[in-house]
């Protein structure tokens, strides 16, 4: 990829939260999702990003993710969309930290996750979640404190 960029597959530890909805979730379920993800777009002189992926959820779903964030001095800020099969969206503010970097690219962020609003039968969804965040290169997965 261009400007030394390596692709790498994120992965966002499994994250717990309440979630309240008015129709598909049952309301204040507790829900599990992992997101494997992979950067599409940086600026390093400005620190926006964006990441595309896949949210993995406890309610046997999978949605398409989309974050678009900036990362300066260390700090995290961005927002997340999931995108459900029926069009239904989930939509979350996060923000965060770098907590570790090492020379080899691997990072460490941890943060957190608020549920802002959603579509279709994620109308009305609320919860909050906080999340480590470690990130492996070429899909080789790592364990997650």
């Amino acid at each position: 990829m261009s400007n030394g960029l390596k692709m790498r597959m994120g992965l966002l530890g499994m994250m717990m939260v309440t979630l309240a909805a008015t129709s598909g979730v049952a309301r204040a379920d507790e829900v599990r999702w992992y997101n494997t993800s992979y950067v599409t777009k940086v600026d390093r002189a400005t620190g926006e990003f964006t990441r595309r992926g896949l949210g993995n959820f406890s309610f046997g779903e999978v949605g398409v993710m989309v974050l678009n964030g900036n990362m300066a001095k260390g700090q995290i800020k961005g927002t997340m969309v999931y995108t459900f099969e029926d069009g239904s969206t989930i939509q979350a503010d996060i923000s965060g930290r770098q907590v570790e970097a090492s020379a080899d690219g691997r990072s460490r962020q941890a943060g957190d996750l608020e549920f802002t609003g959603g579509t279709g039968r994620f109308s009305g969804i609320t919860g909050k979640a906080t999340w480590p965040r470690s990130q492996c290169e070429s899909g080789r997965r790592q364990q997650l404190g």
